[in-house]
């Protein structure tokens, strides 16, 4: 239960005289853990950072710690390119549902991945076939990841699925991951964000569709902010932090005001007799209408009896 959102922006890599544009990358994740029946948000982040690579997970936070570590030892402290880094931990995430698999299908039978190979001539082949349909149509474990990074020249995203499918999601120019991506991923749309925003249009996309994803059960109010550059890594500075919140409250209150003034104009429009709904003219031209309208249809309905 959580939300991972992470959007491109363009950032100038130059000076103000001489603009050099290039891809940066801001990410958003919440802290909620849910443990069977109980949630809380501890003061730790759904954050792991591997060189200029952030990974943001949703899910088992247990696999992801078993991930997280089988892909620190495979780097050993190597500075690998995003993409490189989002197999890797795909590889990891395959690995663990591969060992889980084993341990739910084969170790009751005796057998390990190895013997199981090792032995399928000494097997029947409807043994064979009905545990090999067993080991791959295994429901995989439910985690997903966020791999923010660089590859030297610019910022990417690389979403990473529950079964350790990368896919680079540099064009659609925004990701979002666990129970309140759905949330997250339509105010991004509906905002029409694309990675050729600068950095303050984006923080503000993510920042509300961040907000959005709060909606979903499952998905706290804690917020991490991070930028990703192509050379580099860090929170969001603290003043602009605290700027966007504050905006996003007074922001939040106009809505709301705009909503109440809309809703009393209609009301105040409908009062007016001339426009009420209820007026006569307008009630005896329904009557008409609907009459019309259940004509047609009692027409259609006897149409495919007659000869």
């Amino acid at each position: 239960m959580t939300v991972c959102i992470a959007a491109l922006f363009q950032w100038n890599y130059g000076t103000l005289d001489a603009p050099q544009l290039g891809f940066g990358a801001v990410t958003m994740s919440d802290r909620k853990v849910t443990v069977g029946d109980m949630e809380y948000e501890p003061n730790q982040t759904k954050v792991a950072s591997f060189g200029n690579c952030l990974v943001l997970v949703a899910g088992d936070l247990a696999i992801h710690s078993q991930a997280i570590q089988d892909t620190d030892k495979e780097l050993k402290s190597r500075h690998l390119p995003s993409r490189d880094i989002a197999i890797i931990y795909g590889r990891a995430i395959q690995a663990v549902n591969a060992r889980h698999a084993e341990s739910e299908i084969l170790a009751p039978l005796g057998l390990n991945t190895d013997a199981f190979q090792a032995k399928q001539k000494d097997f029947s082949q409807g043994f064979v076939d009905t545990i090999t349909s067993q080991l791959q149509n295994r429901q995989p474990s439910d985690v997903e990841a966020l791999v923010v990074g660089s590859n030297g020249e610019r910022a990417q995203i690389f979403l990473v699925d529950s079964r350790g499918r990368e896919y680079c999601m540099d064009d659609a120019g925004f990701a979002a991951i666990g129970i309140g991506a759905w949330h997250a991923k339509s105010r991004l749309m509906s905002v029409g964000h694309v990675s050729s925003r600068i950095l303050a249009p984006t923080l503000a996309a993510l920042f509300a569709a961040k907000r959005s994803a709060e909606l979903a059960p499952g998905v706290g109010s804690a917020t991490d902010i991070n930028i990703i550059l192509k050379d580099a890594h860090f929170p969001l500075w603290p003043s602009v932090r605290t700027e966007i919140e504050r905006l996003f409250a007074s922001y939040n209150r106009q809505a709301v005001s705009l909503g109440d003034q809309m809703t009393a104009e209609l009301q105040s429009f409908l009062d007016e007799p001339a426009n009420s709904p209820v007026a006569t003219d307008n009630v005896e031209r329904l009557g008409a209408d609907a009459q019309a309208k259940d004509n047609s249809i009692a027409d259609a309905g006897e149409s495919p009896g007659r000869a």
